[in-house]
């Protein structure tokens, strides 16, 4: 039996890189480390509708995350040094760009949300039930109402600016 090799089954699982031919951008799947990194900038593409500005100027950081690998993202990211580097990335790319970089990574960022777990808020009360079968032994314990399987929770939207 041959060895299972994590980095080939991850390879698998991951959407490929959209190429921009016009442009020579390869736009990157989402990975946990990308998240991660649109987290910490507080990237428009990871936040609730509204949450921050969408505005080109808070897209490029963004945009220059999702084409540029993750280390070297990270040993730039000091203080305004990341919106520096985007900008003088974008600054060689022409108008046009920016349509054709945010429709690429809004795929691989729904890519990601189809598969990514999510923790739903519940607002309200839901009902008590009588729980599990109980044992001869024991009362019942009550529950806050049926569970919903992860598997049909539907991950948030991408952030619409």
């Amino acid at each position: 039996m041959s060895e299972l090799n994590p980095a080939k089954a991850l390879r698998a699982l991951l959407p490929r890189p959209i190429q921009i031919p016009e442009l020579g951008i390869e736009v990157r799947p989402l990975t946990l480390a990308t998240h991660a990194l649109l987290d910490e900038i507080d990237s428009p593409l990871v936040r609730e509708a509204g949450s921050v500005p969408c505005t080109s100027f808070a897209l490029l950081p963004s945009l220059y995350v999702l084409t540029h690998d993750p280390i070297d993202v990270l040993a730039g990211m000091t203080g305004e040094n990341l919106l520096k580097t985007a900008l003088k990335w974008a600054d060689e790319l022409p108008p046009d760009a920016l349509g054709k970089i945010d429709r690429a990574a809004r795929i691989q960022i729904a890519a990601f949300l189809d598969v990514a777990p999510t923790a739903k808020k519940e607002t309200g009360t839901r009902p008590t039930t009588d729980g599990s079968p109980h044992s001869p032994s024991s009362p019942p314990t009550p529950t806050a109402g049926p569970s919903t399987p992860s598997s049909t929770a539907s991950p948030p939207a991408p952030s619409p600016c």
